[in-house]
């Protein structure tokens, strides 16, 4: 089939200015409501609107809250409920003499939240019209007015977060076939089954997030099974992601290592421990850290770029107030040899100290900035490669030459602001500037041509990260010499 193929590799030796947008944060939970299917949330209050509050048995709101208060601006959610989740609903009788049933109100999704959730039949403001006021609590969310008929009810409530509109298709005579005035009523409570939910419900909810959604961190917090684990490093690698992962609360530093040891794949990070958040007055909350460490990482992609390892400064909390344990130097180094990344406490600041990968292979992948540019080029390169499809090939290579020009746009920014590491002779000339973008005869004979198929490679090198800093002081006597 016709399309751009891209491919990557590691090797030793040798656009645009990168967006936020790769700093989105693809996350499934249990939420108090809210749609099972994914669906885009740009802030807090987004998040209260959608999906609901903080809710005692679950941490997804929490994990939500983080992120945005540590720097996130986007996150892509699906809610995972049980097999045997349902709406709630309400049925709606007509004007006629004998009334017959004339519209169904369901809540939008399942959960026991559409007990909460009241219906008001009014008198529209115009002449033979009516009105359908929306009820969470004692607030009012949607107000329909002026409605002609239920059909007209059925689709003004098309995009409704709280509610889905059903015509019954009442057989009186209009207008008795519209609802009869009545005063709030309540939905019958709905359930999201979640003692149910098992880890194939997570799996199946994972699996809802597309590749073309784009590339940014995935995790599924609270769940450190094998199952869901394998699941999101799979997920991450289909689809130029990177997968999050945590251990349990209570879980020990031989616990961090020997699951790391069990783990190899440079699209996924293990992060310890868990962290305290503030909740509702003086009181905190732990949870695990996915949340925080998707914040920092979408504050560091758009301050400076994805190969910025968003840890140390970079990442000093704003809303985590602590570790729920905490790693003096010589665990946290136990950690990190073990490609475990350590959050701490230093000097009464929360930090995400490490971006270490899962990859064994500590040469090539030894941190997670080095996948999340590569995944950064590769949806950039599909992006700007499409342009040039199904244009003719010639034989002076002009569009060889145009491919080449418009890749190079692409790397040449992430070079300028040291993402890509260049090389120099001794007196300081640039042999090149950390890429090289090849679209010539060496790849391109016209054996391949003639198959409608032009080859481009790109090679690069990714700037490393000062994780070490090795200071000498040198105490000389007074008389000495410096």
């Amino acid at each position: 089939m016709p399309g751009v193929v891209v491919t990557t590799s590691a090797r030793s030796g040798p656009t645009t200015p990168l967006s936020a947008a790769s700093g989105q944060f693809f996350m499934v939970g249990v939420f108090e409501r809210g749609p099972v299917t994914p669906t885009v949330i740009r802030g807090i209050a987004d998040l209260k609107q959608v999906y609901g509050g903080r809710v005692a048995y679950s941490d997804g709101y929490d994990h939500l809250a983080t992120f945005f208060s540590e720097g996130g601006e986007q996150a892509r959610v699906v809610r995972v409920v049980g097999d045997a989740a349902a709406s709630g609903t309400l049925t709606l009788n007509d004007r006629a003499t004998t009334p017959l049933p004339t519209l169904k109100v369901d809540a939008a999704n399942p959960g026991s939240w559409s007990s909460n959730l009241s219906v008001e039949v009014a008198a529209g403001s115009n002449p033979g019209t009516f009105r359908i006021i929306v009820r969470l609590g004692n607030d009012i969310v949607e107000d329909y007015n002026n409605l002609a008929d239920p059909a007209d009810a059925a689709t003004r409530a098309t995009d409704s977060n709280y509610v889905v509109i059903s015509n019954l298709g009442s057989t009186s005579s209009a207008p008795d076939n519209n609802p009869a005035v009545a005063a709030p009523a309540t939905l019958t409570a709905g359930t999201d089954d979640r003692v149910s939910i098992v880890a194939a419900n997570y799996v199946t909810a994972l699996n809802k997030f597309v590749k073309e959604d784009g590339d940014g961190a995935v995790a599924v917090p609270g769940q450190d099974n094998a199952t869901v684990r394998n699941a999101l490093v799979e997920h991450a690698r289909v689809n130029n992601r990177i997968a999050l992962l945590a251990g349990a609360k209570d879980d020990t530093v031989s616990s961090l290592i020997s699951a790391a040891s069990s783990l190899n794949s440079q699209y996924a990070g293990l992060f310890a421990p868990w962290i305290v958040i503030p909740t509702d007055g003086a009181s905190t909350k732990v949870i695990g850290p996915e949340g925080y460490v998707a914040g920092v990482r979408a504050r560091a992609h758009r301050l400076e770029g994805p190969w910025r390892a968003p840890a140390g400064l970079m990442a000093a909390a704003n809303y985590v107030v602590d570790v729920y344990q905490k790693y003096d130097a010589t665990n946290a180094n136990k950690l990190d040899d073990a490609k475990v990344s350590a959050i701490r406490n230093i000097n009464n600041t929360v930090r995400l100290y490490g971006w270490r990968s899962l990859s064994n292979n500590f040469d090539s992948w030894s941190y997670l900035k080095d996948q999340d540019l590569i995944n950064r080029i590769v949806l950039d390169a599909e992006q700007r490669l499409e342009q040039y499809m199904f244009e003719p090939l010639d034989s002076k290579r002009q569009l060889q030459s145009k491919i080449v020009a418009e890749l190079s746009g692409m790397l040449q920014p992430i070079a300028d602001r040291n993402g890509l590491f260049g090389s120099y002779d001794a007196e300081g000339n640039e042999i090149d500037p950390g890429y090289l973008v090849n679209a010539g005869d060496d790849i391109n004979p016209v054996s391949s041509l003639t198959q409608n198929r032009i080859n481009v490679e790109i090679s690069l090198r990714v700037s490393p990260t000062a994780a070490w800093i090795t200071l000498s002081l040198t105490k000389v006597n007074p008389m000495g010499a410096l």
